[in-house]
């Protein structure tokens, strides 16, 4: 694989499409647009509205004035004289009518707001921010005009009267408002960003509507999709037993903390955030929005408002000449770099630009995929969650096995996904504080199982090395030992298959039970082995006549004769069946017990389909597992054994449990789910697919 970028992306819906009404509509966009009275929010509305860009057309433009003057029957003279408790009703009213709109025609809804009307006799003056406005707004935009700017429009214009107000005064109340905004937009979920003063304000507010509308955390995972595909198709007819390495960086590659490190020299910064822009990134993901995607978008913002491309690139150089790997990595990245059966992907919530230096400084020419975080509106962002998603698909698209290596309960959903899962652990004064209470968590609840590895000689292991052994990676026994040992790998349909959302639905839907539920699970079973299992064996041809009387070749799954398709009663005889017809000439066996399978049954076999409908906490598949290992090493069967596992479901914690008994194993074992389900849930009565599949829920 070659380096990617996955800094920012253009677009491929526009503003306005069909496709974006929808999304809209379902994920309302609704934009404040903020600054002191003076700061020329009106005019910027006015020249967006009138403006000839193509995309803002299908932006709904409005004043916040016009809204009140609309929702109160005496208009905007008489609001003034209200109550505080009343205005509240009629702010509320005005922005509901903008989420109306915007849900109504799917349409992006700009509006101006004024936070706050100063007045040094009421504590700096009265706050118009409404628990409404934080439950409707999805991104605040602050026009950041200086005080001195503003001042001198308000002598200018005569067709408003306006009290008097001092510099100085317009400066704290425009700090006032930027800090408390930003404090509010982050109790709220709502994306905040001050936007430079420009001449030219129009060009530089536009960029930033457009991406709005259009980056959601779902386009953000199918731009990254996207990237990792084109990785995986230049990788030239990969060996079956290909491996991808997927790793974090900050506590992973080093010790250094490159997020902090961005932060450390004010003079490489285009503008001076209130606080140390580290300080506000923590205060981000250590408020409401936890590691979401809006917090890492938020993240984004924070890096926009504090660096220009110039100065950006000049940081991320500096810092990127100040990381110094562990000395366990340079070794390994090389050693991949001249397999011919694997590689790195870096996958990092960090900058990805930094990181993208660092290795070329440091392993120039050497084969690495980086994708991380970028900077501004645009910039594609990596979550948690979408380190595990990209994991998954790298195992669904590549049927690649995945070693994962993170250090901190944020690489948890990546490690848990991945085939085998190492936990890198440095010294205790950098390490992940955290870490120990989420991995004994995991191990009670989940079953969760990894190696650990010790990257300095002062490093003391986390927990117990019976639960977590330790390795050496930069050892050559080491490679020589995951590139030869058998492989479980998992894989799935981690995206929007087209395949995978029919038959998903058929056998979720209610309202279908018995052979009707039997069908859709034989139809599932049929397209998970053409599919899957093979790809994974392989094909071999034979002859068959043509219905016009000659021989052409014909295809069948390799060696199927010398397969056994056996269906784990009695939810997996449906799927079983589909199997079956998808290789009509394997055997098929009933087993409810793991001494359901002989000795006889496997004896000079090929492989062994498991089938089961959904694999909950994996504990009755892994003991089918663990006979067939015992078989295997009893009968000797050899290397080319494949055993296969095929469900409909499979829960993701299940995962460890199939990782923990890899050493029982003599084969190559792969798992092949439809989907994987991030929700424990264990069917009773009339939830419980046996039941519903032979119409017995009246028995619970």
């Amino acid at each position: 694989m070659a380096t990617t970028s996955g800094a920012s992306r253009s677009f491929s819906t526009s503003i306005g499409s069909e496709a974006h009404q929808k999304t809209v509509k379902e994920n309302p966009v609704i934009i404040g647009l903020y600054g002191l009275p003076g700061s020329g929010k009106s005019t910027l509305l006015k020249q967006l509205s009138l403006g000839t860009a193509a995309k803002l057309k299908s932006i709904v433009f409005l004043e916040g004035s016009d809204l009140i003057r609309a929702v109160v029957p005496s208009g905007r003279t008489k609001f003034r004289q209200l109550f505080n408790n009343k205005k509240e009703y009629f702010r509320e009213l005005a922005i509901e009518t903008a989420r109306k709109i915007c849900v109504d025609e799917g349409k992006i809804v700009v509006v101006t707001g004024n936070y706050m009307f100063w007045d040094e006799k009421k504590s700096g003056g009265e706050r118009t921010w409404t628990k409404a406005d934080g439950k409707t707004f999805s991104h605040i935009l602050y026009l950041d005009v200086p005080a001195e700017e503003i001042a001198q429009r308000r002598l200018n214009d005569t067709t408003c009267v306006r009290p008097k107000i001092t510099t100085p005064e317009l400066s704290s109340w425009q700090e006032t408002e930027k800090a408390e905004l930003r404090s509010l937009c982050k109790d709220d979920g709502i994306l905040f960003s001050v936007l430079p003063f420009s001449s030219n304000m129009e060009e530089v507010i536009t960029p930033f509507l457009e991406d709005f509308g259009l980056l959601t955390e779902k386009q953000n995972l199918q731009f990254l999709y996207e990237l990792l595909e084109e990785q995986v198709n230049k990788i030239p007819e990969p060996a079956p037993d290909w491996m991808v390495i997927a790793t974090d960086t900050d506590g992973t590659l080093t010790p250094q903390d490159t997020g902090k490190m961005m932060w450390k020299d004010p003079s490489l910064q285009t503008t001076c955030p209130p606080r140390p822009g580290d300080v506000m990134i923590n205060e981000v993901f250590s408020g409401p929005m936890g590691h979401s995607y809006k917090a890492f978008r938020q993240a984004a913002l924070i890096y926009g408002e504090a660096f220009d491309d110039k100065d950006y690139d000049a940081c991320c150089k500096q810092v990127a000449s100040e990381v110094e790997l562990y000395p366990a990595i340079l070794p390994l990245i090389k050693w991949t770099d001249s397999s011919e059966q694997a590689t790195i992907l870096v996958i990092t919530c960090g900058q990805e630009k930094v990181w993208k230096q660092v290795l070329q400084n440091q392993a120039p020419g050497c084969k690495v995929v980086v994708m991380g975080s970028g900077r501004g509106s645009n910039a594609l962002v990596i979550t948690p969650e979408i380190k595990a998603s990209l994991v998954s698909y790298i195992q669904e698209v590549g049927r690649f096995e995945v070693l994962a290596f993170g250090n901190s309960p944020l690489d948890m959903p990546m490690m848990k996904v991945a085939d085998e899962a190492f936990i890198i652990v440095g010294d205790k004064e950098t390490r992940s504080k955290s870490m120990d209470d989420v991995l004994a968590k995991a191990i009670t609840e989940d079953g969760f199982w990894a190696n650990q590895v010790l990257m300095t000689p002062n490093a003391t292991p986390r927990l117990d090395t019976t639960e977590f052994p330790t390795c050496d990676i930069a050892d050559q026994e080491f490679r020589d030992e995951i590139m030869s040992r058998p492989k479980t790998n998992v894989v799935h349909y981690a995206r929007d298959h087209k395949a995978k959302l029919l038959l998903m639905t058929r056998t979720r839907d209610a309202g279908i039970s018995g052979p009707a539920l039997r069908e859709a699970h034989r139809q599932l079973g049929y397209f998970v082995a053409i599919d899957c299992v093979a790809d994974v064996i392989g094909l071999e041809e034979y002859d068959i006549t043509h219905v016009q009387g000659h021989t052409v070749p014909g295809y069948r799954l390799k060696n199927e004769s010398s397969t056994i398709i056996a269906a784990i009663m009695r939810s997996g005889e449906p799927m079983a069946f589909g199997v079956n017809d998808a290789f009509p000439s394997a055997m098929f066996l009933h087993v409810k017990t793991p001494e359901d399978i002989q000795a006889g049954h496997i004896q000079g076999k090929k492989a062994i389909i498991l089938v089961d409908s959904v694999i909950n906490t994996g504990k009755t598949v892994t003991g089918f597992l663990e006979r067939v290992y015992a078989l295997d090493k009893e009968l000797n069967l050899g290397r080319q054994f494949r055993i296969f596992v095929v469900t409909g479901v499979l829960f993701i914690d299940a995962i460890p449990t199939f990782r923990k008994i890899r050493e029982a194993s003599r084969s190559h074992t792969t798992v092949a789910a439809l989907r994987i389900s991030h929700n424990s849930f264990t069917g009773k009565g009339s939830t419980d697919t046996g039941n519903r599949l032979f119409n017995t829920t009246h028995l619970e």
